[in-house]
């Protein structure tokens, strides 16, 4: 993946990302999106490849047509559209045949602002939006061609390019703004939460990378286990996928400070973050869900992870004034 300086401007065929760009953080109720990375995909031809991703996305497509491929089905994408991306769904993105297709994309983890705090005043309704918008099942929405978010969207990238003086102010305002409107858009704050599915794990979305990006090594490692860490996966299955030795994967992964075991449990936990801020699923279907049969052991790392057991950490959820719905974890 090409990475580029902010001051550098895209040229045709150009993708280009800025990880955490911290002036994109924003608060929402009781939680904090803390900005991974925001990028911008110049109107061109292009294809990636399925894959998923941990981190939650939101994109706008600013020219062009194309499709998305998620969940076994496709859907049209046309100037104006809106894209949400949650974690750990396969997707491919692709510009139509003979069409250029140009997106802007924001990457978020989700995070407690204030693990253990009282919520402040009139933080019950974003909080209660925050996990309607992380629950809703729908990938795709259209805006106006010309419309607010589109506008939103110009002017955090704008910014980001620019770095005119006040840029960190106007990037700030506008990308708050942004994430407030599409959560208004995919899940209005009247709608019900959807129960998850009887059958099946939470079906998340998330569209990246385009095909231009460095193919490494690590990177094909950590598709594959987003892509299957419920399953009960080694490092030999990894290699097979790859088509390199396991040793190659275990030098690659030494050089940058961690082994197969530590990124398949960081990546369950991670996930298993998200189930419990949006879902009404019990720690134990968590677990179970993300791939983890033993609670014992799954209490131990996300204890580990973020100080705090997963009944804590819901109850912290709560605390932050959402609704409680039929959860059967006794908290």
């Amino acid at each position: 993946m090409k990475r580029l300086p902010t001051t550098d401007h895209p040229g045709p065929g150009r993708y280009y990302v800025i990880d955490a760009p911290k002036s994109l953080d924003a608060r929402i109720g009781g939680y904090l999106f803390r900005s991974e990375w925001w990028s911008h995909v110049p109107p061109q031809a292009w294809l990636n490849q399925t894959h998923a991703h941990v981190d939650l996305e939101m994109s706008h497509v600013n020219c062009g047509e194309g499709a998305l491929r998620a969940g076994g089905r496709n859907t049209k994408l046309r100037q104006g559209c809106i894209v949400v991306s949650r974690p750990g769904d396969e997707h491919r993105v692709s510009s139509s045949k003979g069409k250029r297709l140009g997106l802007d994309s924001l990457g978020y983890s989700i995070h407690l602002a204030s693990p253990g705090g009282p919520p402040l005043a009139g933080e019950e309704g974003a909080d209660r939006q925050v996990r309607a918008f992380l629950s809703c099942p729908d990938r795709v929405r259209s805006d106006n061609p010309e419309g607010d978010l589109g506008m939103l969207f110009k002017t955090v990238r704008w910014s980001m390019e620019g770095r005119f003086p006040g840029w960190r102010e106007t990037a700030g305002a506008a990308v708050k703004a942004l994430i407030l409107s599409i959560m208004r858009l995919f899940a209005p704050l009247q709608s019900p939460l959807p129960e998850p599915p009887e059958k099946g794990k939470w079906a998340w979305l998330d569209w990246s990378e385009t095909a231009s990006r460095d193919d490494t090594l690590s990177d094909r490692v950590n598709d594959y286990v987003i892509r299957h860490f419920p399953e009960d996966l080694r490092i030999e299955d990894a290699a097979r996928a790859t088509g390199v030795s396991v040793r190659k994967i275990q030098r690659r992964l030494d050089s940058l400070g961690y082994n197969f075991r530590s990124l398949l449990h960081g990546i369950r936990i991670e996930m298993a973050r998200y189930l419990l801020i949006s879902s009404n699923l019990s720690v134990e279907q968590v677990a179970r869900q993300v791939g983890m049969t033993r609670l014992s052991n799954f209490s131990w790392m996300f204890r580990k992870k973020f100080r705090m057991s997963p009944l804590r950490y819901r109850a912290l959820i709560k605390r932050a004034g959402l609704p409680s719905g039929r959860t059967r974890d006794g908290i």
